[in-house]
């Protein structure tokens, strides 16, 4: 049992003491001079080493540390200077022209491990903002993102990348550069594609790198220009002039233009934008690109876009990669990451801080500097809450955000999703029973492992203490078989940490998830997991069974609470409602009170940091929760959206903090003795 007493409120501001000594530290950081000629080591991922050539044009480098082995860089090491390198390879005596042999073959050699060198000394790029073209220096967003390639390349793996953009750093400029240096340095024979929403989007990429071949530093190349040429009878294609390389370019909206046949790298750009018509998808260009590349080092495959809602071809992509169920890395910048989103704070620093808001208290948590804050209050004067966070977004959740009225906070969805572990246990709950009584079945439980099945575990039940209102199971019905239809969600809670003398939280310790339209047999399932724990209280969101005209619905948990002993029920005042029995009802009814109840109960949670969240696909289904045009609450309306974990949330929350009691240790036999004589649970009795 993970401990969930020492889940802690991380929303307690910082000492400003603390806030200023740490936002020197970041300030000096990001003021530390950066030289690509030079070489100078930002990431721990990209290790330098310091090399000295005392005539050279660059006396003191700092190289990459995997050129150290190269046999220039030991003769270097050896002679110390180019003039006794070049004696020692060429005899004689020294002259400049040996020298600038030597030097020479040692920048051929470099270009092809340092990829910024190589920028800074052979790519000119217009300069945004600066009217004129200039070598490509690259700023603080785009070295963050260089990591990520690099990281890549350097362990022989594919490049494959989804990056979610924040405006003006840079990041289709360096990606496609990237591809432009593989293609000049490192491979021949080495094709690729770049396709945009429409084609104007590739011909802008494509323009941007006929002007750098053009101005390409012939150097290293020995005189010899770089030069991109029209290949075959398409004006869609380039060829990069002896090396056997050829650039293709295309739209979404025009798949069939773009040539896919033996590629080994793509930058599909703007990805957001792509739409679903009836007779094409994101999905089949993107698979008919991608499944032409034969996947290897060096290969390359980078989709890349600004965020344009949820629920939607990249925001999904992007869902899979950060869960880490396809091939991509997600790599997302920041704004604060952008050093022009800045400015001089017009107070003593111990003065702002004071000033801070819970959410500017959260930027500084994620890496901005006080005077990043200070811009975006300022900037935020101008603006509302949704634009900016759509235009300048602190991550990739708000990034995604899909409306201004999202229910709960990204800070809160940021700290949850903290919590959230990959199952430790896969499989399903089964009784050695299958036919005969009913009540068998849910009697001698175990836990089956299969790695297809419904059942999720972070935790198995407890045996070791006999308690009641220990366990919880919070249960939203499905409808269908579909993978577009509401799942049927069975979310277990631990309450041990809310026993008399603690002071924690309640956990999610299980969940099951199901397509499946048999909602009766699925009503035996939950029961079954619920009698596996303990019998815990099963509380099932009965609007699927009340709203339902078929009685084998409606007769579901009528049938359940003769087999099951801690089940819920409600009153209800209406004594001619279908279903009124006595008085009340089984099951909890959502309607539009109740659910502006319970999901405010779960506001409340996240904002305090009052429960502890395993699983990532609930922390995703309250990022696109909102407050819909009609004042109502749910998921995002677009297609394959869901809001059934939230509700089971909710639903757990409302209970373990307003309805059920404390835990609490009681004797084994007793309690049995108890349980057996209270077969239903109320909200009179809890």
């Amino acid at each position: 049992m993970l401990c969930a007493g020492t889940h802690s409120n991380s929303y307690r501001p910082m000492q400003a003491k603390k806030i200023i000594e740490e936002n020197h530290r970041r300030l000096e950081h990001i003021a530390t001079p950066y030289n690509p000629l030079v070489g100078t080591m930002y990431s721990d991922k990209m290790p330098r080493v310091e090399l000295v050539v005392c005539d050279a044009v660059i006396p003191v480098m700092q190289i990459p540390a995997e050129m150290d082995q190269e046999d220039i860089v030991r003769l270097l090491r050896k002679c110390g200077t180019l003039a006794k390198a070049g004696r020692a390879v060429f005899g004689g005596a020294a002259t400049e022209r040996k020298s600038v042999r030597i030097w020479k073959e040692f920048c051929k050699v470099r270009v092809r491990y340092d990829f910024e060198y190589w920028c800074a000394t052979q790519i000119k790029i217009k300069l945004k903002g600066k009217g004129h073209r200039d070598y490509f220096i690259l700023n603080r967003a785009q070295r963050h993102y260089l990591t990520f390639m690099e990281e890549l390349r350097k362990a022989g793996k594919p490049i494959e990348i989804i990056l979610c953009k924040a405006r003006q750093w840079g990041g289709s400029t360096l990606t496609q550069m990237y591809m432009f240096w593989i293609q000049k340095v490192h491979k021949r024979n080495w094709n690729s594609v770049i396709c945009g929403d429409v084609e104007k989007q590739s011909k802008v990429v494509l323009s941007m790198l006929e002007n750098a071949a053009r101005e390409y530093d012939t150097f290293i190349d020995d005189g010899e220009p770089t030069r991109l040429r029209p290949y075959g009878r398409t004006d869609s294609v380039r060829e990069i002039v002896g090396r056997g390389c050829t650039i293709s370019i295309g739209s979404a909206q025009e798949p069939d233009k773009i040539r896919c046949e033996d590629i080994s790298m793509c930058h599909l750009t703007e990805v957001g934008l792509w739409k679903t018509t009836a007779s094409k998808s994101p999905e089949d260009l993107v698979e008919a690109i991608t499944g032409a590349i034969l996947e290897g080092a060096y290969t390359l495959m980078v989709l890349e876009s600004t965020a344009k809602g949820v629920g939607n071809f990249f925001h999904h992509t992007w869902l899979d990669a950060v869960r880490g169920d396809n091939g991509f890395t997600p790599v997302f910048v920041p704004w604060f990451m952008i050093d022009i989103y800045s400015r001089p704070l017009e107070t003593d620093e111990e003065q702002f801080v004071e000033g801070m808001s819970e959410y500017e208290h959260y930027l500084f948590r994620l890496g901005a500097t006080l005077q990043a804050i200070y811009w975006y209050r300022e900037k935020s004067r101008k603006m509302d809450d949704f634009r900016m966070k759509s235009e300048y977004p602190s991550t990739a959740e708000e990034a995604f955000q899909s409306t201004g009225a999202r229910f709960f906070k990204e800070e809160y969805l940021h700290e949850l999703r903290k919590g959230c572990l990959p199952p430790r246990m896969v499989g399903e709950i089964v009784s050695k029973h299958t036919d005969g009584d009913k009540r068998l079945y849910l009697s001698e439980l175990l836990f089956e492992e299969d790695p297809h099945g419904c059942l999720q575990m972070w935790e198995d039940v407890d045996r070791r203490h006999t308690m009641r209102n220990r366990y919880l199971v919070t249960v939203d019905l499905g409808r269908g078989a579909t993978t577009d239809a509401d799942k049927t969600i069975a979310c277990v809670w631990d309450r041990y940490w809310q026993r008399a003398g603690e002071d924690g939280y309640p956990e999610v310790v299980a969940e099951y998830a199901v397509n499946d339209s048999e909602t009766d047999r699925l009503a035996w399932r939950v029961a079954q997991i619920a009698a596996y724990y303990n019998n815990a209280l099963l509380v099932i969101e009965s609007n699927t069974i009340d709203s339902s005209r078929e009685d084998r619905f409606r007769a579901v948990l009528d049938e359940i609470k003769d087999y099951y002993p801690n089940l819920y029920k409600r009153p209800v005042s209406n004594k001619t409602d279908v279903g009124n029995t006595g008085g009340f009802r089984y099951g909890w009814n959502t309607n539009h009170a109740s659910k502006e109840e319970i999901c405010s109960d779960l506001n409340w949670a996240l904002r305090e940091a009052m429960y502890v969240e395993r699983n990532r696909e609930a922390v995703d289904e309250m990022a696109i929760f909102e407050r819909h045009t009609d004042g109502s609450l749910g998921a995002v309306e677009r297609r394959g959206n869901h809001d059934d974990r939230v509700i089971t949330r909710a639903l757990g929350v409302h209970f373990c903090y307003k309805k059920m009691a404390a835990p609490v240790v009681v004797n084994a036999k007793a309690d049995n003795s108890a349980t057996a004589k209270r077969k239903i649970v109320t909200d009179m009795a809890l």
